[in-house]
């Protein structure tokens, strides 16, 4: 009798010490793991979400990101006629005028108004986000008005037309051919280029060294 209950305590102290030494062992675990998703990014101490959400600030704090300027040469070719009574051309009444307008202005950018988490995807040591993509700016579109940098070449017929009137007109067209020129495969290639690029370099000393950094676009 006196010798079973000498034992009891004897085996509650084994039972408790497998129970710290299993508790220690959870502990070990568990600060190994929270130290690697710690110090899986630079952002050092903050969870996903709180990483995301530097993310996101970092790329918003530049709505309107400008990822291509450009200077391009142009021209307009404008005919004016004059015409008889019932709209019938005055023979000899044509007159062409060309304007070629050089080092005009355009610039690309990419709209980061509406950027959020959801534009983010962290898989392990993958990193992708996803960005709109780039447009022309046509605000931005800066026609050249330098007199040096204009030149108006005029053909006439025996009856010249080619009035202030008409040469303001052809001036107007520069725009509207810099709109269709602005947008040429090769420009929004390069825009596209110079996108993927700053943003990593807008991102990357964010994330963790060695991470893989993709830049994408949405479906237009």
């Amino acid at each position: 009798m006196n010798n079973s209950n000498a034992k009891a305590p004897a085996q509650w102290a084994d039972a408790a010490k497998w129970a710290a030494i299993c508790a220690a062992v959870v502990v070990v675990v568990a600060t190994i793991g929270g130290i690697y998703v710690l110090t899986h990014w630079k952002i050092v101490g903050a969870d996903t979400k709180v990483i995301i959400g530097s993310l996101v600030t970092e790329v918003k704090s530049s709505k309107k990101l400008v990822v291509l300027t450009a200077h391009i040469n142009t021209d307009v070719k404008v005919t004016s006629t004059i015409n008889l009574p019932m709209g019938i051309p005055l023979p000899g009444g044509a007159t062409q005028i060309l304007l070629i307008a050089r080092d005009n202005r355009i610039q690309y950018f990419v709209d980061l108004d509406h950027f959020s988490a959801q534009d983010f995807e962290i898989l392990d040591d993958k990193v992708i986000v996803t960005i709109p993509q780039p447009q022309l700016d046509e605000g931005m579109i800066v026609v050249q008005s330098d007199p040096n940098q204009i030149e108006i070449m005029t053909t006439a017929g025996v009856f010249r037309n080619d009035s202030e009137e008409w040469r303001n007109f052809t001036k107007a067209q520069i725009r509207q051919r810099l709109l269709i020129q602005g947008r040429a495969d090769w420009l929004q290639t390069l825009a596209r280029e110079n996108a993927i690029l700053q943003m990593k370099n807008l991102l990357t000393p964010l994330v963790k060294q060695g991470a893989e950094l993709t830049i994408r676009f949405k479906e237009k």
